[in-house]
């Protein structure tokens, strides 16, 4: 792990770590041996930019709003991860984003091929209670 800069901001550390595991988990579990991850953070301007790519088959985008519901899998359990998972993954992801005042963004990787996440964090902003 290469740490070049530091990106300091508010938020919840257990719920940060959270995202960042749902989000590494999810990213391992779909991208096939000997493929790709890149996990990018980074400030751009007043905002940390938090970017995870693979190199998996990716989602359509007809299901990018549909993996954020509670306990939906994309294929349901038919992937070839062998993985068990229940759906809640990113979910709870998204909770975390609602929390920060955050914005997240699913697309096609350019540089991997599969699913490309990105989420844009406020540095200043206070939490939200909701």
């Amino acid at each position: 792990l290469l740490v070049e800069n530091l990106c300091p901001m508010k938020g919840s550390q257990f719920a940060l770590e959270t995202l960042l595991q749902n989000l590494i988990t999810n990213a391992c579990k779909y991208t096939p041996e000997q493929g790709e991850m890149i996990v990018d953070i980074s400030q751009v301007n007043s905002n940390i930019h938090l970017i995870v790519e693979d190199s998996g088959p990716g989602i359509s985008e007809g299901e990018y709003q549909r993996v954020f519901e509670r306990f939906y899998r994309v294929n349901g359990d038919q992937h070839n991860s062998g993985t068990a998972g229940c759906g809640l993954g990113l979910s709870i992801v998204q909770h975390i984003i609602n929390i920060h005042n955050a914005q997240i963004t699913l697309s096609r990787s350019q540089r991997l091929g599969g699913l490309k996440v990105e989420i844009i964090f406020p540095i200043f902003k206070e939490l939200s209670h909701d």
